[in-house]
């Protein structure tokens, strides 16, 4: 059977989406540029909406932009000194979790690097290591040594990382860690990290056997440490390894849970519209509370487009 692109906007938007990503993987430009550049096409699309073939021009120009800012700002230049020793300030933006090695993990970004008697302003985000837990929130200065992630035959595994905007790795010890005190992360920053460890509390009250605890912090917060090898493995020999990782299902059962309770709304007046937007609103709170994985946010973004579309046909 024919598709009729026409009635299929999103065949239309997805090659010139992943145009604007692969053309930002491969060349570096700084991401203000593209974003100014996707926001002069959106302002000529409006003002010269009268022709089809200007607006469709300015329309395609307006999406490659803002997909080629999208990646450039994911694709963070290394600006602190990478393989030899530093004095950073860094802040904590991530719970803790425990390795392997029985090491504690966490996300950090650097903010600042010491260079003699001056202090040279920074912004990169790297995996911090320590013996003990750094607390979110935080603020540190800390001794170390960044690594870069990956190395010889781990180049897929360093790009990907890398567009996720982590440049390096660094293992801190404990005599090496000094709190900055009066010094806090913003909430906005951290708030999806501080949702995220309520909710474990909260999970943690129930007193589920620590196999059935790791699962439920999988299947629904996305937090995958305190699940076994031999649960993993079980999980991939049966095919279903998927349900473990927050994504498109687990996103898809919150935005069908959230429009089925507020199914009352529509009764009274613009109350399909208010349902759309509480809807949205908490597709993305769900989404920031698992952790915001890259799967979660492409899911967010499809339902939060299906809600609108939704909200369009009712208008």
């Amino acid at each position: 059977m024919p598709v009729n692109i026409d009635n299929s906007p999103l065949i239309k938007i997805l090659p010139i989406v992943i145009l604007g990503i692969l053309i930002g993987d491969w060349i570096e430009l700084a991401w203000w540029i593209a974003g100014i550049s996707a926001a002069v096409c959106a302002l000529c699309l409006v003002a010269f909406r009268g022709s089809a073939l200007v607006r469709t021009l300015y329309g395609a120009l307006t999406i490659f932009c803002t997909a080629l800012t999208i990646s450039e700002i994911n694709s963070l230049s290394t600006i602190a000194p990478h393989h030899q020793p530093i004095e950073a300030v860094v802040e904590i933006i991530d719970n803790s979790a425990i390795t392997s090695g029985g090491y504690n993990r966490t996300t950090a970004r650097i903010v600042a690097v010491d260079d003699g008697d001056n202090q040279s302003v920074v912004r990169e985000k790297i995996y911090l290591i320590s013996p003990t837990e750094l607390e979110l929130g935080k603020v540190y200065k800390v001794a170390m040594t960044i690594s870069d992630i990956g190395g010889e035959g781990y180049d897929g595994y360093a790009r990907v990382m890398r567009r996720r905007g982590y440049t390096g790795s660094a293992f801190v010890a404990e005599d090496s860690v000094q709190e900055i005190e009066g010094q806090h992360v913003s909430p906005l920053r951290t708030l999806g990290p501080r949702m995220q460890r309520v909710a474990k509390e909260r999970l943690a009250e129930l007193g589920l056997p620590p196999s059935a605890m790791a699962l439920s912090e999988a299947m629904t917060l996305g937090i995958r440490d305190g699940l076994s090898e031999e649960i993993k493995a079980d999980y991939s020999r049966s095919g279903a390894y998927h349900l473990l990782a927050v994504s498109g299902l687990h996103i898809g059962i919150i935005a069908l849970l959230i429009n089925t309770l507020l199914i009352p709304l529509p009764l009274i007046r613009g109350g399909h519209r208010a349902r759309n937007i509480i809807a949205i609103a908490l597709i993305w709170l769900y989404t920031l509370l698992t952790g915001a994985a890259p799967s979660a946010v492409r899911s967010a973004v499809m339902f939060s487009g299906a809600q609108i579309a939704y909200s369009g046909s009712m208008s």
